[in-house]
């Protein structure tokens, strides 16, 4: 069985140089820029798009230097651009506010430009642990911040929290089997202790349920885990009474999730199945009469509702076969590993990715928006590296350059000594 230190150690015998160090402290510092991306910046332009920007150029250049090929950079490709083009299209037609409409278009091509550019700059299970780091450290952060401002009445913006403290138990779950610095894996766990009463604070009924199930998921990994902790926890939360009051809160919040769903079905039919444009589901919600009420809500609160309502039926097929096809390669992946046990570095990430697969349509549903979000794109384009790396667990294969072919040793023949190996190997040196 291969260890996970030799897993996480930087490809070297494809000839090809690791993630430059300076890239790693972008993916470091990428997760903090993300989670205070509203405030640090001029307008439209914030140091957590710079940095996006930065990467972005820095993956086009590779990718033109190493000419590295994967179906995952180019499913990724192919997405952003159907998006854009499907947006512009329904913009045109459908005509919602255009201040609105250009935020949104923004917001989307810099998360497929980010997912794009972490697919390319993608090494080995090293790359998706430098990331992991990342989210480790801004989550400290975030928790330190929402803590020192327990006193006041209200949270602002306590569903972006949730939606952010989920999205990053996952993402430290991923972390914790990675981690080969004992130190730091004490640090996984420091991050995580605070996070039930930071989630109860916030007052998501949604974020909760789903913060009890992914925690059961990290538990169910470890084989103690799976016949001892997560069944005698389930028990226990089957009979707290304060289990039947949150799925009591949790049916009525997801009836009126559904309400918004039927909403957005009359929206995109109305449209022609072309969608209302982006970020125009509220303006045609507010300006259209429907034949059933959303009970004064009027954002759409499902990614699924806004890409569909948004975007158009196309966008959302092409992200419904994208998502069954990255169950399936995580499934498969599962499959070919079965003699190694599910913490291993192979095998953790497909869990993981299959796990965000089936929980997403209800993770987004958490905030009223969620496509304009910077900490959503920071997920999208996390959750694309782990495809990645399913996709090659053990490292990126660089076709060589013309140039390495040009100035690779001769072949030995049956008359060549090794002395003369010698001779020739140190002249081609010296030259």
């Amino acid at each position: 069985m291969q260890r996970i230190d030799d897993v996480t150690k930087p490809v070297r015998g494809a000839q090809q140089r690791p993630t430059p160090r300076w890239v790693g402290w972008f993916l470091i510092l990428l997760p903090s820029l993300a989670s205070v991306s509203g405030t640090w910046g001029i307008g439209p332009v914030t140091l957590f798009r710079l940095a996006v920007g930065v990467l972005f150029v820095t993956a086009a250049w590779d990718w033109w230097r190493f000419q590295d090929r994967s179906r995952t950079f180019f499913t990724m490709l192919g997405l952003g651009v159907a998006f854009e083009l499907s947006g512009v299209v329904s913009m045109l037609w459908s005509k919602p506010p255009i201040d609105r409409a250009l935020h949104d278009l923004l917001a989307v091509g810099f998360m497929f430009g980010l997912a794009v550019a972490l697919v390319q700059l993608y090494r080995t299970a090293e790359t998706v642990l430098t990331l992991a780091r990342g989210w480790l450290y801004m989550v400290l952060l975030v928790q330190i911040a929402a803590l020192v401002g327990i006193g006041a009445p209200a949270w602002p913006d306590s569903s972006r929290l949730a939606a952010l403290l989920v999205m990053s138990v996952i993402v430290l779950a991923v972390g914790w089997s990675l981690e080969h610095d004992r130190r730091l894996r004490w640090a996984y766990l420091a991050a995580c202790v605070p996070i039930p009463y930071v989630m109860w604070r916030t007052g998501s009924t949604l974020g909760i349920a789903l913060l009890v199930v992914v925690g059961l998921v990290w538990l169910a990994v470890y084989q103690w885990g799976r016949r001892f902790v997560v069944p005698a926890l389930i028990v226990v939360l089957a009979l707290l009474p304060a289990t039947r009051a949150l799925l009591a809160d949790l049916a009525v919040q997801l009836g009126d999730r559904y309400a918004l769903i039927r909403a957005g079905v009359v929206l995109l039919r109305r449209s022609d199945w072309l969608g209302v444009g982006p970020g125009g589901f509220t303006d045609a919600l507010m300006n259209q009469r429907l034949p059933y009420t959303t009970h004064g809500i009027t954002s759409a609160h499902s990614a699924i509702v806004e890409i569909a309502t948004q975007y158009g039926i196309g966008v959302f097929v092409l992200v419904t076969l994208g998502g069954i096809g990255l169950a399936r390669w995580a499934i498969d992946r599962l499959r070919r590993t079965t003699k190694q046990p599910l913490r291993s570095a192979p095998r953790i990430v497909a869990i993981w990715t299959l796990a965000v697969v089936v929980a997403w349509p209800l993770l987004s549903m958490i905030t009223p928006t969620y496509l304009d979000l910077p900490t959503s794109a920071l997920f999208i384009g996390t959750v694309a590296m782990w495809a990645r790396h399913i996709e090659r667990p053990l490292g990126r294969r660089v076709r060589p350059s013309e140039d390495a072919l040009r100035n690779l040793p001769l072949a030995p023949t049956a008359d060549t000594t090794p002395a003369q190996l010698h001779t020739e190997d140190h002249e081609q040196k010296e030259s």
